[in-house]
């Protein structure tokens, strides 16, 4: 049975232990493109790509500096790069 209190309810499991959150997701482009920003270093990324998603992700990089936002294909770009 439930009983009603006047503290505020707060994210506890039944056991007492609090929720935990999980961290939020990052795509593979945005946890490399991080490293490599971070370190100032170049990367060769060991992945077989189709030569036409090898040239739609060279674009994107090449463009970065052209575009807003929301209208990278890429994920982890950054305006002004």
């Amino acid at each position: 049975m439930l009983q009603e209190t006047s503290h505020p309810v707060s994210s506890t499991v039944l056991n007492g232990a609090p929720c935990r959150q999980r961290p939020k997701r990052r795509s593979f482009w945005q946890r490399v493109l991080d490293q490599a920003r971070n370190t100032g270093d170049w990367y060769l990324i060991p992945k077989l790509y189709t030569k036409n998603t090898a040239a739609q992700i060279a674009s994107d990089i090449r463009r970065a500096h052209e575009r807003g936002a929301g209208d990278h294909r890429v994920r982890g770009l950054q305006v002004g790069e």
